[in-house]
Formats: structure tokens, C-alpha cells, sequence
């Protein structure tokens, strides 16, 4: 199905439970099923052990500021955020001619060495934005054109591939990153939504979602439980849907508005409790997006509330925590001079009303040359307790301490060299311009006390202890 490689840096420190793992592999023995509960020491997949980018940590802004431990060039450039177990890093970058190559890497989370990639070609000329998923030995990730692969952890060896028939057009890359639950791995896949076997890869159903086909590329799926019943939850550009999965049966859905300008979503449902909190609007002839709430009750959704501040297509998916929703909004043009740019906002989840909005860090650094733009997103977020971390499309970040009542500062840094100057390499659209290796918009991790930020090209570990 692909032409997949596993470079190695060497296996020979293999021992006990995972030389084991490595020879069964090899051999062809049964395969034994995993204990996927989520393990809150360890960040397993996309937006941490529930999918909503709250560590089950605490943490401070240390007095000195936090110490840079490492950081490292990957080698190739993606959106794609960090998974983190057993000491272990994975993400993914497309790099080569026309970034003609997909690659999942793995780093040593305390050096950051790279111990293995895993590389496949693809047809897209855009940045790779799937996060890998980690279900005990092995490594679940997708390529930029809707290639699905299961891993070895230890050493990146291919255990199985298989093909999500998705007939994607244009250049840009799949970005919607796997679910795995109960032995199966979960997928948006265009207009259907499937489930492959966690063991051997093989289909075990697939549903059809959208009416007309398009998008399900970007979101990705999360899980939650509504009056008992365990619920995939999946949104695109004209609906939300909940699905049972055991076998993948329609549970509920709900429709949005028409999307205006025919795009697909970026961000992924945040659930709480009853409640699923989304970016489910594009505006029409605005860069620019709504936040909506749908409540599910008896086995049926319904939307009770939409937003009326416009924020950016860019926006990070929301964070709920003790009633508040947190949203941050990119700095692209919106509608009027009064809707959100670059800030954070607070929402009430019950009625949808704004308790407060403030700046969101903004451009530290040199400004760029005259007639120039620079690529600033207004922030990538995190919740540790009660603060939240934010880091804005610069490489600046701030620790603040948040609640129904407002924000404040607990500290801030410059995570880019104040020498940096901006590049002359267009964006994958070709129409803005990047600092080189210095663009943020993926959510910042924390993990052991250990901060760990990624950008396009580098990935970078502080210590907040």
C-alpha cells in the first residue's frame, strides 16, 4: 500500500517486556490486547489523556523563569503535536523536494535525540498535522494522504497499514489524528467515519456522516459519555454526529448552518459532562469562525447556544474547565474592529454569555521589513490546574492563572532569539511569510514538571520545576 520505511538508530538496548514484544512481532505470535485506559503520567494522544488539553499536573512559573533542558531541528515541518510515553516523543513533518515525504519520528523525551523515523512519499505539497497515538507497544499515525499505520513503539518496525479511501483533493494534507478505544482505532475518513482492528488493522465498520460528502480531513474524533452510553463524537463543516463504538450506529446528530465558503474545520469538540463545545461556523466572506455549545439529552443533541464574537479560522479548539470555556482567537482579519483578534476569551459553558476577554501575547520580537507580513496565530493553549499556558504564534508565553473572574499574569518568556529575523519562505498558501523554524500553533505539552513546545521545524523542552 506504501512504500514505508523504518529508519532505525539501533535496537540493541531492547530488554525484558520489550525484546519480548520485538521477537513475538517478528514471529508472528498472537497478539496480546492492551489495557488502553488513558495514564495520566504518560500524554498518549492528541490534546492529552481526554482530549481536551488539561494535564492532570499542577505547576507554577518558576522564579528564574523555566530552563531550556534541550531542543532539536527535526528535520521536517508539520503541525502535528506531541504524543509522550515511557520516556519516548512522537510527532510527525513532511520534509523533501516539494515535502515529498511524510515522517513520523520518535525522540528520547529527556535528550530529544531522534531514535527512530518511519517515512512514507505522498502527493501533498503542505505540512503534516497528524498527532500520533500511543496504545501501549505500539504507535498509531496517518500520512498526508489518508494512510493509516500501526507502529512498533520501541523501534518503529510497521506491524500493519492500511488505506482509509479517502479521495482527497488539492494540496493539503490530511490532519485529523486516530482515536484508539476498546482495541479499535477510530478515524475521520471524508465523508465516512471508520474503525480498524487495534491488532491486525482489519476494517471493522465504517458509517457514512455527511450529506454532501466533504471535509473530515482536519478534526479529529474524541469520546465522551452522554446518559450512559460511550459516544464517538465527530464534527465537520455541516454537522456534529455521535456514534456508538461497538459498531459504529448513528446515535444522534445535529446540524449547523450551511458553511458559506465551502471549507472544512480545523478544530476538534471539546466534551464536558453534557456539553460539547466546537468551532462549527466559517463566515461568509471573513477569515473568521463561531464558537457554538450542543447539550445531549435522551439520546438527541441540541444546539444552545452559538457565539456572536467572530474569532479566527486558526482559533485553537476551546478548553472547558469549572464551568468556563477558554478560546483563543489568531490575529487574520475578522469581520469588524470589535470582534476577538488575538485575544483570550471566557465564555459561560451554560449560556454561552463572555465573562471577560484579555490580549493574548502578541509579537516580542524584531518586527519584520517593510511591506512584509509575519504569520502570527494568537495562541496555543493548555490548562495545568488553575493556569493556563498560552503561547502565541511567535514563540512568546505566558503563564497566567484563570477563572470565571479574569485572568492574571504569573510570568512570561521569550522563547525565540531576540537576533531572529524573518525569512523570506512563503506559507504552504504561498501568501504570508514565516519567521524561519519560529511558527507556533500547536499546543504547548506538559508532562513531569517538563514543558515541551513544538513548532514547525523544532521541538523544545523547559523545565517549570
Amino acid at each position: 500500500m506504501t512504500d514505508g520505511k523504518s529508519r532505525l538508530t539501533g535496537i540493541s538496548g531492547l530488554s525484558g517486556v520489550w525484546m519480548w514484544i520485538a521477537l513475538a512481532t517478528v514471529a508472528g505470535l498472537p497478539y496480546a490486547p492492551l489495557a488502553l485506559a488513558a495514564d495520566t503520567a504518560e500524554w498518549v494522544q492528541y490534546r492529552g489523556p481526554n482530549r481536551d488539553n488539561i494535564s492532570p499536573e499542577t505547576t507554577a512559573w518558576p522564579a528564574k523563569g523555566p530552563k531550556k533542558l534541550w531542543e532539536v531541528n527535526l528535520g521536517g515541518i508539520g503541525y502535528g503535536s506531541l504524543t509522550i510515553a515511557k520516556d519516548r516523543i512522537y510527532t510527525t513533518g513532511n520534509s523533501g523536494k516539494n515535502l515529498s515525504s511524510a515522517t513520523t519520528y520518535c525522540l528520547d523525551a529527556t535528550t530529544g535525540k531522534t531514535l527512530w523515523e518511519y517515512t512514507i512519499n505522498t502527493t501533498k505539497k503542505d505540512v503534516a498535522g497528524v498527532t500520533p497515538s500511543i496504545a501501549g507497544n505500539r504507535v498509531i499515525t496517518a500520512g498526508p494522504d489518508g494512510e493509516l499505520a500501526c507502529l512498533n513503539a520501541e523501534n518503529g518496525a510497521v506491524l500493519w497499514e492500511a488505506p482509509m479511501g479517502i479521495k482527497q483533493a488539492g494540496i493539503y494534507c490530511y490532519g485529523s489524528s486516530p482515536l484508539v478505544h476498546k482495541e479499535k482505532v477510530i478515524v475521520l475518513a471524508g465523508a465516512t467515519i471508520r474503525a480498524f482492528a487495534l491488532a491486525d488493522g482489519k476494517e471493522l465498520w465504517k458509517t457514512d456522516w455527511m450529506t454532501p460528502p466533504g471535509g473530515g480531513r482536519w478534526a479529529s474524533p474524541v469520546l465522551g459519555t452522554f446518559d450512559g452510553q460511550e459516544t464517538v463524537v465527530c464534527v465537520s463543516r455541516s454537522n456534529m454526529v455521535g456514534l456508538s463504538p461497538a459498531d459504529g450506529k448513528m446515535l444522534w446528530k445535529q446540524d449547523f448552518e450551511k458553511n458559506p465558503n465551502g471549507e472544512d474545520l480545523f478544530n476538534t469538540p471539546t466534551v464536558s459532562g453534557n456539553h460539547i463545545v466546537c468551532i462549527a461556523y466559517r463566515v461568509a466572506g471573513a477569515r473568521s469562525t463561531r464558537l457554538t455549545c450542543v447539550e445531549i439529552k435522551n439520546n438527541k443533541a441540541e444546539q444552545i447556544w452559538k457565539s456572536e464574537i467572530l474569532t479566527g479560522q486558526r482559533s485553537q479548539s476551546p478548553i472547558v474547565r469549572n464551568n468556563c470555556v477558554y478560546l483563543t482567537s489568531d490575529i487574520f482579519p475578522v469581520n469588524t474592529p470589535q470582534d476577538a483578534k488575538g485575544q483570550l476569551i471566557c465564555y459561560d459553558l451554560q449560556t454561552g454569555k463572555v465573562l471577560w476577554k484579555s490580549n493574548a501575547p502578541q509579537s516580542r520580537g524584531p518586527l519584520p521589513p517593510a511591506g512584509k507580513k509575519i504569520w502570527i496565530d494568537g495562541g496555543a493553549f493548555m490548562m495545568a490546574g488553575d493556569n493556563m499556558i498560552i503561547l502565541d504564534g511567535t514563540g512568546h508565553i505566558e503563564m497566567a492563572n484563570v477563572s470565571a473572574k479574569g485572568c492574571t499574569v504569573l510570568g512570561d518568556a521569550d522563547f525565540v532569539d531576540s537576533a531572529l529575523v524573518v525569512s523570506d519562505t512563503a506559507s504552504p498558501s504561498g501568501n504570508v511569510l514565516t519567521r524561519s523554524g519560529f511558527q507556533f500553533i500547536t499546543p504547548p505539552l506538559l508532562l513531569n514538571g517538563r514543558l515541551y513546545v513544538r513548532n514547525h521545524e523544532r521541538v523544545a523542552c523547559y523545565n517549570l520545576q
